[in-house]
């Protein structure tokens, strides 16, 4: 491969990234201006203005504004990242190699730079040089500087680009760096608008000053500007692997002067990674080996990062424990660039995951859009099925069914609790016993300003002490929850069928950090109402008090003078005993701060008892909220139906197409990759597709168009999403959902599942012997358990047949529905079980004929003839249910257990 293809191999990922990035975002944004333009439609219609009043339960539907501001933020075009770190850790050449251009900043040894540099795309003729004001002023300064004349040759003058900037970017000579002179020059930005291949993608670039702790205040102010008002993604760059005293006081000295930022992301990038310095690398090795002792390099060096508290702690959820799953560290060497093809595949890997993590983080504001809009879409949903399927008898029951299930919660939330807030104090006081020596010997070892000594210990002690503590505690405490929701299934259970406790628990705006904590568990059920609720109302005031106990060191202005006055009259810095004096300052502040834990454990008591106390109130209010707003919705006028029922399909292609963006977004922006199966004649095709690292994955779609129902797997796909919302453990669940592009304006929908092990029918082939009736009694069992789950939410699944019966590979019966139907049924109403003559009935009746297969195989044992006799009456019941002989799942359900429980 030449070089230039490779160069070329390299521009095309960074090119498919970036543009998965903006085709996510350019999603999410046009279904949030159709769901606004839907609501508004619907808001014409006088008594839906009555119903969607700001006190109703589905106020989520007007309540547009905070939809409307985020999505706002979704139409930015551009990736923004920030390089920031120590001096000399390599920040300048690596920013020239990341967009592959000439050495045209200033670089060496020690503070070089004192502005922020912006590097944004033009093309030749229009490069230029714009010195603005300040971040906030944007006011040019000075007169634009043309730099075209410099790229009017095959090669740019790189060199006299240089020249032309650097009295822009240098430190001043003769001008003390502490003085408003400094000040107002540092403040000013310097925008560079050139050609590179890597800007051309949509990236912005800012180049930041080398940071220290006693760096001039100015320096601290403009990094809090660009963090605060451009959002960019930080990467941080760090030199010693080990992480050395240099690279914690610069992050410490970082994380200081963005103290009260809570939202940024931080890329870790080890540099000067020097391929030659690697113990196993050799000149000549093959591309695999090379990689295997880069991932082994990748693993050494990660390690060290996690030993280094101050940057693990960054976030509350800290690192994973494996690079593997880390997203935020690499490592590269621009002096390797030149070992070739080595040094270059390091690198450019690197700059690749850069770009994927700023995009994923880019794509977070467009994630919290689908967060909002998806739950209003939901309302919309339960507004038709109350209308549709509910009796006044019906919905009392389910108000008093959420009465009941609140107060079993709220004793539950305080026995939680109580033993968190234990737990807590007592990791929190340990961890700074055993941290206090390194926080004070870290901090009199590096020089920081008298002022900022202060609020330096307190970054120290959240990052090295409470931070952790917390997360442990934290996560402890969850298992603790899940453990308990999964030996109290009913209360999940409850949930699924009362549309009126369901609404009333769903509109949560769960926190980052709880759904990091529901990773693997309740998010693959995006049903999993309940658990989100338990989790959210739980984690939410222990984290909030948590982050309160973050900020302790704060206290009021006296006690801050008397530190500072204390910090000012020790030793001047060459007196010998000015360390030890330091010392002891630091060490009687830390206990201050311990004092102040103990009163702060007191306050988070009150605050998590009051907020439990408030929720209660909430949670019964909104419940009487739905109960209240149901009622009237029973008789609603045929036109008011009509006008909801019109406003489906569109409601329905946008909830599919903001998943799917949800889902593309998970994937990185991936594209999955069909790898096997061909169209059949049922109405739907099956297909094996691998995801990113996602392999064997089932793919369903249709198997030709349906003119006349054009988005007739949106209506599938649907009817997937409402059974998956009902959590059933037996039924297998879809996982994703994907728009495949087949031309610009036509789309087909893939509905995607993780592999599946065995079919009922496959299983049924395969088979050499009989299967004792005890497995049989188990199979069934579990599918009625669906069928009366899907039947009590309104919902038929019209296809019961083996092939549609998932064998786990612990030997369980899962109920899948694969379309592999024949008649072209009008998938608008298929799963409306008051779309069918026979009704559940049809599905009783499949449920019967899979029973009269399974009897075939049966175990043949005297001994429990009578219990085969009553299985085989009750199946031949089922068989025959129709509408004259109708049967209902709760009845097979009741007589299958009668069986069971004869052994």
């Amino acid at each position: 491969m030449t070089e230039s293809t490779v160069v070329y191999s390299h521009e095309k990922k960074l090119q498919t990234i970036i543009h998965s990035n903006h085709h996510i975002r350019n999603l999410v944004r046009r279904n949030v201006h159709h769901f606004l333009s839907l609501r508004e439609e619907l808001l014409d219609n006088s008594i839906i203005q009555c119903l969607m009043a700001s006190d109703d339960p589905q106020s989520p539907l007007i309540d547009t504004v905070r939809i409307e501001q985020l999505n706002a933020r979704v139409t930015s075009d551009k990736i923004q990242l920030a390089l920031c770190g120590e001096n000399s850790s390599g920040k300048t050449a690596f920013l020239h190699a990341f967009l592959n251009i000439g050495k045209i900043l200033p670089s060496g040894d020690g503070p070089v730079t004192a502005r922020i540099t912006k590097l944004t795309y033009a093309v030749p003729g229009e490069a230029c040089i714009r010195i603005k004001k300040s971040l906030r002023n944007h006011t040019l300064i000075d007169d634009e500087i043309n730099l075209s004349t410099y790229f009017s040759s095959e090669k740019p003058n790189w060199m006299g680009i240089g020249r032309a900037l650097a009295k822009h970017v240098k430190r001043p000579e003769g001008i003390d760096e502490k003085s408003l002179e400094f000040a107002e020059w540092a403040r000013s930005v310097v925008e560079i608008h050139i050609p590179s291949s890597t800007l051309a993608l949509g990236v912005d670039v800012y180049d930041t000053p080398g940071f220290l702790s006693d760096d001039a205040p100015v320096l601290k102010e403009i990094l809090h500007d660009l963090v605060e008002l451009i959002h960019p993604t930080l990467v941080f760059m760090y030199a010693n692997p080990s992480t050395d005293d240099a690279t914690k006081g610069c992050f410490l000295a970082v994380k200081t002067a963005l103290h009260d930022i809570d939202e940024m992301s931080i890329f870790f990038l080890n540099s000067k990674a020097d391929l030659t310095r690697m113990p196993k690398f050799k000149q000549g090795m093959n591309e695999n080996e090379f990689l295997t002792i880069l991932a082994d390099e990748r693993i050494q060096r990660y390690k060290l990062l996690l030993d280094a508290p101050f940057l693990v702690n960054d976030k509350l959820e800290g690192l994973p424990i494996s690079v593997d799953q880390c997203q935020c560290f690499d490592l590269c060497s621009v002096n390797s660039q030149s070992i070739k093809p080595h040094g270059p595949t390091m690198n450019e890997a690197t700059i690749r995951r850069i770009i994927q993590f700023v995009a994923n983080n880019d794509l977070a504001v467009a994630k919290r859009v689908c967060k909002l809009v998806l739950p209003a879409i939901d309302s919309f949903f339960d507004l038709l099925h109350i209308t549709t399927h509910r009796t006044p008898e019906h919905l009392l029951q389910l108000y008093h069914d959420a009465q009941r299930w609140e107060k079993n919660y709220s004793e539950i939330y305080k026995s939680q609790t109580d033993q968190f807030l234990s737990d807590l104090f007592s990791k929190i006081f340990q961890q700074l016993n055993i941290e206090s020596k390194s926080i004070v010997q870290l901090i009199s070892s590096t020089r920081i300003p008298q002022n900022l000594i202060q609020l330096t210990v307190k970054t120290a002690v959240r990052l090295q002490v409470i931070t952790p503590a917390v997360r442990e505690t934290l996560r402890n405490f969850m298992n603790h929850v899940f453990e308990h929701i999964s030996s109290h299934s009913g209360m999940i259970q409850d949930v699924v069928s009362n549309e009126i406790l369901f609404g009333a628990l769903r509109n949560q705006e769960i926190s980052d950090f709880s759904a990091l904590l529901l990773d693997g568990y309740a998010m693959k059920n995006t049903g999993a109402t309940s658990i989100l609720y338990i989790v959210n109302t739980i984690s939410t005031p222990v984290l909030v008090c948590s982050r309160n106990i973050q900020q302790v060191g704060v206290e009021g202005e006296t006690a801050s003078r008397v530190f500072l006055e204390e910090i000012r009259q020790l030793p001047t810095v060459h007196d010998k005993n000015r360390p030890k004096q330091l010392n002891d300052q630091i060490y009687r502040y830390l206990s201050n701060i311990e004092m102040m834990l103990v009163e702060k454990k007191n306050e988070m008591q009150q605050a998590i008892e009051l907020w439990r106390d408030q929720e209660r109130a909430k949670l019964l209010s909104r419940i009487q909220a739905h109960y209240d707003a149901a009622r009237p919705l029973l008789s609603l006028t045929q036109e008011t139906h009509s006008l909801i029922e019109k406003h489906i399909s569109h409601f329905i292609d946008i909830e599919c197409q903001l998943c799917a963006a949800e889902d593309m977004a998970k994937m990185n922006g991936l594209i999955p990759e069909i790898r096997s199966g061909d169209s059949k004649s049922t109405m739907f095709s099956l297909f094996t597709a691998a995801w990113g690292d996602k392999k064997n994955l089932l793919v369903k779609k249709l198997s030709r168009s349906l003119p006349d129902q054009p988005i007739a797997a949106y209506y599938e796909a649907h009817y997937h999403r409402r059974v998956a919302k009902l959590c059933v453990p037996n039924i297998f669940h879809l996982s994703y959902l994907y728009e495949h592009r087949l031309d610009e304006q036509i789309f087909e929908l893939w509905m995607i599942f993780l592999p599946i092990h065995c079919s009922l029918e496959q299983y049924l082939q395969e088979l050499s012997g009989s299967i004792p009736i005890k497995t049989i009694l188990k199979w069934l069992i579990s599918i009625i358990h669906a069928l009366v789950i899907l039947h009590k939410n309104c919902l038929i699944h019209r296809n019961i047949v083996p092939s549609n019966i998932v064998i786990t590979a612990d030997n369980c019966a899962m109920l899948i529905d694969l379309g592999n139907w024949y008649d072209e049924s009008d998938l608008s109403i298929r799963h409306d079980l008051s779309s069918t003559i026979n009704g559940a009935n049809e599905d009783i009746k499949g449920f019967g004929e899979i029973g009269q297969i399974l009897n075939a195989f049966i175990e043949q044992d005297e001994t429990i003839s009578a219990i085969i006799g009553q299985f085989n009456e009750l199946i031949l019941i089922c068989a025959q249910a129709n509408y004259e002989r109708p049967m209902t799942a709760e009845v097979v359900q009741q007589k299958l257990n009668f069986i069971n429980d004869m052994f």
